[in-house]
């Protein structure tokens, strides 16, 4: 059923508020918590995720799961989304809670807020810079020798094309085959219809996901074979979503 777009513009101002009272308090709390206590930021971690999981459970985004298999959050992965949505980024932070580093892009350490725990929590990158790219990199090494998960979109940025995925970086694979890190990799299939790319408008609903587990830490690969497993990758995932869209214009 299609949702009348004033609904829809309601529904996010109704979204925008709830958001800011979650927020500002939590953020407020977690700043005063970072300046006291500056060698524990791990205990830290799992606020943002928090902050999202809260926000989404009173926009009405209910997750519905379309696979059995899920991540044990007390073991260590490298996480990849898809990224066709604005709201992409709380449904990730939502259910990677814990010790988890995102990787973001580097302008977003300008935002309000948002940038403060980018800058202390997670890991920037210009992608238009080879040797910040590389540090970035050697950073992630570092967290995931700390104990750290990580969250990468390996689109990079948010696919607005008619195109079903975009095409991947190599980083999560490479950072993956280095440190022998498995691969929990989720589809969102339908992130678009709880909020369209190219607008912020809010829609409640289920939203459907799949998880895959990827894990060739065994298997003697090497750097040579980096774009063949990102590849591998981006057929499951490119899969599941024409699946879903295959099942629901049946």
């Amino acid at each position: 059923m299609k949702i009348p777009t004033i609904f829809k513009l309601v529904w996010t101002v109704y979204g925008a508020v709830v958001f800011g009272v979650i927020l500002i308090p939590s953020f407020t709390l977690l700043l005063i918590l970072h300046t006291l206590m500056p060698g524990q930021p791990r205990m830290f971690y799992s606020v943002p995720g928090l902050i999202s999981k809260w926000s989404l459970f009173f926009f009405g985004v209910v997750f519905t799961y379309l696979s059995k298999w899920k991540p044990d959050t007390g073991k260590q992965f490298i996480y990849i989304f898809n990224h066709h949505s604005n709201l992409d980024p709380l449904l990730a932070a939502s259910i990677t809670i814990g010790f988890s580093k995102f990787i973001g892009k580097a302008e977003v350490l300008n935002y309000p807020i948002f940038g403060y725990m980018l800058r202390h929590f997670y890991v920037s990158v210009d992608r238009t810079d080879k040797s910040d790219r590389y540090k970035s990199l050697v950073q992630l090494e570092e967290a995931i020798s700390e104990g750290a998960s990580i969250v990468i979109f390996p689109e990079a940025t948010r696919n607005t094309s008619k195109d079903l995925l975009g095409p991947y970086k190599l980083g999560a694979f490479r950072l993956s085959l280095k440190t022998k890190t498995p691969i929990a990799m989720m589809t969102f299939l339908n992130s678009g219809d709880r909020m369209a790319p190219g607008n912020w408008l809010l829609s409640p609903g289920k939203l459907y996901c799949k998880w895959d587990y990827i894990d060739w830490s065994e298997n003697g690969y090497s750097e040579e074979n980096i774009e063949a497993l990102g590849q591998h990758a981006w057929n499951i995932m490119h899969d599941n979503l024409n699946q879903y869209k295959q099942d629901t214009n049946a």
